[in-house]
């Protein structure tokens, strides 16, 4: 059977979230300019500028070879990613996937390895 990516599975979220604790799930709300449906949410924090720009870059051309394009935002030392799947109205495997990619990146990042891969 063929899985489509864009499927929620409810388990592996749970299997994501408890083994991946900087990771949460941003619930629905009914408000005008908040998120109707379910969004994986994670903050990432930065030692320098140049890190946090490059980092953002990095999610720039990972969202690019997925094409899946997440809400970022960078500020002084930080970046805000929150992956979701707006067709869907939900988190689905696909935002699982690029999660766990991001978490990849920010590591070699703080390891200073991001382009030695």
């Amino acid at each position: 059977m063929h899985k489509d990516k864009n499927s929620k599975n409810t388990s592996n979220l749970e299997n994501f979230l408890n083994t991946n604790s900087n990771w949460e799930v941003i619930s629905p709300v009914s408000q005008k300019f908040l998120p109707s449906h379910e969004q994986l949410i994670r903050e990432y924090k930065f030692s320098s500028d140049k890190d946090t720009y490059e980092f953002a870059y990095a999610i720039l051309v990972l969202s690019e070879e997925h094409n899946h394009h997440p809400t970022l935002i960078a500020e002084w030392h930080k970046v805000t990613l929150v992956w979701s799947t707006h067709s869907q109205k939900t988190v689905t495997e696909l935002d699982i996937k690029l999660a766990k990619l991001s978490d990849d990146i920010y590591q070699k990042i703080e390891k200073g390895k991001l382009n030695d891969s």
